[in-house]
């Protein structure tokens, strides 16, 4: 079992590296469309709309759990690990089944290290290592995502309903 410093210096590393690159898996899966799964039913497009908002989600996550260390007496050390161990996992898995395996290893290895975990204050450092890093997923997913994709199923007015009935009735 890793230490829990080395598993929050591993990330904070990740997320400098990513900073002004986009990391393998961004590059992978959202530019190139390359999901070794067969996530998506045969389209990248059904994968992304669901990942990305998962990889957004582990951030969000991370974020209640640094508010509630930081400004909550209600929970204690070990309710805020299971937070920790719970709340990320299922949207970083199901990322991971669309591609992004880096994120899903980085919380395989923090719920390994929580145990190593004595305070408070080890803990916001080791979430907001991986905040820091999930968010910066996020952004380069945004950066990525190819916008035009989604004009396959653009949002309609009732204008279009009625030029559309308009048509039918000549």
């Amino acid at each position: 079992m890793a230490d829990w410093k080395v598993v929050a210096d591993k990330l904070t590393v990740a997320a400098e590296k990513i900073r002004l690159e986009p990391d393998h898996d961004v590059v992978k899966t959202i530019k190139y469309g390359l999901i070794n799964t067969g996530a998506g039913n045969g389209g990248a497009f059904n994968a992304w709309v669901f990942a990305c908002g998962d990889v957004r989600h582990v951030g969000a996550y991370c974020y209640y759990i640094l508010w509630f260390a930081n400004h909550s007496e209600d929970f204690t050390l070990d309710q805020l690990k299971d937070m920790t161990r719970l709340w990320p996992r299922q949207p970083a898995e199901f990322a991971a089944y669309c591609g992004f395996d880096e994120l899903w290893g980085y919380i395989q290895e923090i719920g390994e290290c929580l145990d190593t975990i004595t305070e408070k204050s080890e803990l916001v450092e080791l979430v907001n290592a991986l905040w820091e890093y999930a968010n910066l997923v996020n952004a380069w997913i945004y950066q990525y995502i190819p916008w035009g994709a989604f004009k396959i199923a653009p949002t309609v007015t009732k204008e279009f309903y009625k030029e559309s009935l308009d048509f039918l009735n000549k």
